[in-house]
């Protein structure tokens, strides 16, 4: 078998599997998926050697539809308002939104089926003092 020597390129061999990487110097290492001489291969070789960032795969994009629960979580979850909080506040809206899309995942979040519109106004209580909730702020998406 013929091999194909590239600059930059790298192999590993690890657990019996061989990975490719594209590693330039001062650069981080890019992996390169495929057969080395495939259309794949040689498109993800000269996208590196352009210098241009590789589309990295999300996972579970091809079951989470459009519009519902488990799409608009997702996409907080992809938003810099969601990235930039500290990371135990992300861990705890994490954990609160991974149970509330175990049982609402597939509802539709838009359309005819949605939830109801919130009303942020607090609520009083007889005596005249606002009942609890009352500093929970509407979602704002990004």
């Amino acid at each position: 078998m013929t091999r194909i020597r590239l600059d930059y390129v790298h192999e590993y061999n690890r657990r019996g599997r061989i990975y490719r990487y594209f590693r330039r110097p001062g650069s981080k290492q890019i992996r390169l998926r495929g057969v080395p001489g495939s259309q794949e291969f040689m498109e993800a070789y000269q996208a590196a050697l352009d210098g241009q960032p590789t589309p990295e795969k999300q996972i579970g994009a091809k079951r989470t539809r459009p519009g519902t629960v488990t799409a608009a979580v997702v996409g907080y979850y992809t938003c810099l308002a969601f990235r930039s909080l500290a990371l135990s506040t992300q861990k705890m809206r994490r954990a609160i939104l991974e149970r509330f899309r175990e049982d609402h995942g597939e509802r539709r979040a838009d359309g005819p089926t949605a939830y109801p519109r919130w009303n942020p106004a607090p609520q009083t209580a007889k005596n005249g003092r606002t009942l609890g909730n009352s500093r929970i702020r509407p979602f704002k998406p990004c």
